[in-house]
């Protein structure tokens, strides 16, 4: 058995390599206290951490392609959670069946009940109750692993609208200007989605120079108006 680890982010921005922090910290972590290589460097044989700057609506991405060609019955892939597997229940089913018929196990660190292992005892324990007969523990598994990443998906916004509330309300408050938002303007905010939509000839860095707002801070107002964006 060999053991793969697998981060995603979707950033454009150029300083955001920090992204990975959290999924690395994690998954680094669980490797040292199982004792598992975590090696994100090295040739074909050594390296076994893989990730990606791109969206996860599909799999066509750099270094899940590379990950994938490694992957063979018997291997587990470690994963921080299912949004950075996927962001789309259909596609993210498909692979996920694709790697179960090839013997190869899942492990989401913070969705544990969308692991491998856990739907397969879960539906032994629904065969040994006479739940099942015939192929249909095969069409339970794809089945339970839809619901679990819709579940996810849609825990993920539900969260995120939370925080985009909060940011909200707290910015009508005494104070705002502690939270680093004094200067999103409707007039930057404009800016932004116009670039996040493609249609602003403006770069990040004629917005920087426009309305005298660093890198971090206008790279937080792109993250502020892309979760208002699609809780729209």
């Amino acid at each position: 058995m060999s053991v793969y680890f697998y981060m995603r982010i979707n950033s454009d921005d150029d300083w955001d390599e920090k992204k990975y922090f959290r999924q690395e910290k994690k998954l680094r972590s669980f490797a040292e206290e199982n004792e598992y290589a975590f090696n994100t460097e090295g040739d074909e044989r050594t390296k076994n951490v893989f990730k990606d700057n791109c969206p996860g609506t599909s799999f066509d991405r750099k270094g899940w392609q590379e990950l994938n060609g490694h992957l063979c019955k018997g291997d587990c892939l470690f994963i921080k959670d299912i949004s950075r597997f996927t962001t789309d229940t259909f596609n993210g089913q498909n692979m996920f069946m694709q790697l179960y018929d090839k013997g190869v196990k899942i492990v989401f660190l913070e969705n544990p009940t969308a692991d491998t292992e856990y739907l397969i005892n879960l539906i032994g324990i629904a065969k040994s109750l006479g739940v099942f007969h015939g192929s249909e523990p095969e069409n339970m598994m794809s089945l339970l692993i839809f619901a679990a990443i819709d579940r996810a998906l849609n825990e993920r916004v539900f969260f995120q609208q939370k925080v985009l509330e909060g940011m909200e309300t707290s910015g009508k408050k005494p104070g705002r200007e502690k939270r680093g938002y004094e200067k999103l303007t409707p007039a930057l905010e404009a800016e932004i989605v116009r670039c996040i939509k493609g249609k602003n000839k403006k770069t990040r860095n004629d917005l920087m120079m426009q309305y005298d707002v660093s890198k971090i801070t206008l790279s937080n107002y792109f993250k502020y108006v892309k979760t208002k964006l699609k809780l729209q």
